[in-house]
């Protein structure tokens, strides 16, 4: 399971895909992360991965919107739902995501947002 946990390639593969460079994180999102520091929007990515995907959720896919600095990380680093998981990370869908999984997750949207702000 630490191969899964250690991907490189992942990061490397969604920086040249096309719809993942899209995103970008706005003068008042960049605000926002500002406003609450690293150590808050930590905590929150944390609740946010935990909440929308650590299970497999009904609404796969659908789950994950655009109206917070930390869902879109979650889109531009492929961790928004499952089946992106999947295909970028090869994390399995159908198991429950263990906490270094976790923490992994949230390490790749908190190294997007420090690269963007």
């Amino acid at each position: 399971m630490l191969a899964v946990l250690r991907n490189p390639g992942a990061m490397q593969r969604l920086s040249f895909n096309q719809s993942r460079q899209r995103y970008f994180l706005s003068l008042r999102f960049k605000q926002y992360v500002y406003d609450k520091g690293l150590e808050e929007l930590r905590n929150e990515a944390r609740f946010m991965v935990n909440k929308n995907i650590k299970n497999k959720p009904e609404n796969d896919g659908n789950q994950t919107p655009i109206n917070h600095p930390i869902c879109i990380a979650m889109h531009a680093t492929a961790t928004c739902c499952r089946k992106c998981l999947f295909k970028w990370h090869r994390i399995p869908g159908y198991l429950e995501l263990s906490e270094k999984q976790v923490e992994y997750l949230v390490s790749l949207i908190m190294g997007w947002i420090r690269k963007n702000c």
